[in-house]
């Protein structure tokens, strides 16, 4: 798989972005959105949008505000039924996948964490139902994979603690644990850095990053830092009134073009040596 970037220099690989139509040929497919329309009333949220996922990357979806980024990715997760156009998960239709079987296809973080009476570790001991069959109770494994994920995500420490106690970063941080947890094909991710400290941020993306590596699964998130997807996306979309502007290589798609027509800012992108990707310095409102 040819995902493009950046050379050490600065100057642009090769890189390659492969249509929906021509993606079902290959064996590396996490998910393929084709055609998807979400209409709310007479307001049309998503038009046409057309995308995929590959297995062991991470995906960003960025865009400014009312893009349509959280509808598409609720959509791509199976939380809302789209007006038009359809979604397959591997080899198999969203709508063909049973409500029982989607989590151990799909896990999905929403934008902030809410908070109930249950501990940390028994919130990530959640993402192994899945796993269970009926009445069974969470084995030794299972609770070594929930441990192992608290700690990935720094939340180790709070394990003991009710939810309801923590910071809304801590409590972002346990529902991205669980999601690690849960060990699904595929994780959507919405705005996971809207809560967090910088170390978190990207303490958070490197995790994701690594899963999609190591256990060779999709992540897409929606994002809004710039600099954060160009650095830990290996293909970005963005998306602009709903519709899909450009899917390519972060090189290819964070572009003072794009930033200008997509957002409405002036800015410079460069090429950071020191974290090997690209930069992105704001100048103003246009």
């Amino acid at each position: 798989m040819t995902t493009g970037g950046n050379h050490d220099d600065g100057t642009e690989q090769a890189s390659e972005s492969p249509s929906v139509e021509t993606v079902d040929a290959r064996n590396s497919k996490g998910f393929v959105a084709r055609n998807v329309g979400v209409q709310f009333g007479n307001e049309l949220i998503v038009d046409d949008a057309s995308f995929f996922g590959y297995k062991g990357e991470v995906l960003g979806i960025i865009g400014p505000n009312g893009a349509g980024k959280t509808t598409v990715l609720k959509v791509l997760a199976g939380l809302l039924k789209p007006s038009a156009g359809n979604v397959t998960i591997g080899d198999t239709a969203l709508d063909d996948i049973a409500a029982s079987s989607r989590p151990k296809r799909i896990a999905y973080v929403p934008q902030s964490a809410g908070t109930h009476p249950f501990t940390v570790l028994e919130t990530v001991l959640m993402g192994r139902y899945p796993h269970l069959r009926r009445f069974q109770i969470e084995s030794k494994d299972d609770t070594a994979i929930a441990l192992a994920a608290l700690d990935r995500m720094d939340v180790a420490q709070f394990k003991d603690r009710r939810i309801s106690t923590l910071s809304g970063g801590e409590r972002q941080r346990v529902l991205l644990a669980r999601a690690l947890a849960q060990q699904s094909d595929v994780l959507f991710v919405d705005e996971p850095l809207t809560s967090l400290d910088i170390k978190h941020q990207l303490l958070s993306l490197q995790v994701l990053r690594d899963e999609a590596r190591e256990r060779d699964v999709t992540v897409c998130a929606v994002l809004h830092d710039l600099n954060m997807a160009g650095r830990f996306c290996d293909r970005l979309v963005l998306m602009s009134k709903g519709r899909v502007v450009a899917v390519d290589t972060p090189v290819k798609v964070i572009t003072e073009e794009h930033i200008h027509d997509v957002f409405g800012v002036r800015a410079t992108v460069r090429f950071d040596a020191l974290t090997s990707s690209l930069r992105v310095e704001l100048i103003g409102a246009s």
